[in-house]
């Protein structure tokens, strides 16, 4: 798929086919992310892949936006791992930059995702069950939560503001 297009079309997806999904799909969607942009090249991410059903089952019940999570083939778990640096916000980012290039691999497979926030600066909880259940160390932050499975919804357009809302030019 042409990358215009991909970006063009990619949107979120919140009901899976029960349909497997080659290994092979599962790794090149993990090195999109590997080759994502990240601060000093730090490249801060590391990615838990979920397929136990009992352990998605969890996952979907640790926030009101995640119920569908359940019904999701595998979930991809990113986490930051650079969570000491100096600038924690940039490696935050660059977590989100992996996240970004993964969800568009994804739509290129013709799967769906949909971004799933764990890390919330003003309340730790969700985060907390998600390492509980995934035994993620103390030291490192989950990002965000990627659901993928065949889609079993219609895609529908996506409306955005338009130029004028968002572009400034020289100056605001």
């Amino acid at each position: 798929m042409n990358v215009l297009d991909c970006i063009k079309t990619r949107r979120s997806i919140r009901k899976y086919k029960d349909k497997p999904i080659p290994q092979d799909i599962i790794d090149k969607v993990i090195k999109c992310g590997q080759m994502a942009p990240s601060a000093h090249n730090t490249q801060p991410w590391a990615f838990v892949v979920v397929k136990d059903k009992k352990k998605l089952e969890k996952l979907s019940q640790t926030h009101q936006w995640a119920p569908f999570v359940k019904d999701a083939q595998l979930c991809i778990v990113l986490c930051c791992t650079k969570t000491q640096e100096i600038n924690k916000s940039a490696m935050h980012m660059s977590v989100a930059c992996a996240a970004q290039n993964m969800l568009l691999a994804i739509h290129n497979f013709e799967l769906g995702s949909c971004w799933t926030y764990v890390h919330d600066l003003k309340d730790s909880s969700v985060e907390q069950k998600v390492k509980k259940i995934l035994e993620i160390p103390k030291d490192i932050d989950v990002i965000c939560m990627l659901p993928i499975g065949y889609p079993d919804q219609t895609r529908s357009e996506k409306e955005i503001k338009s130029k004028e809302e968002v572009v400034h030019n020289e100056k605001w």
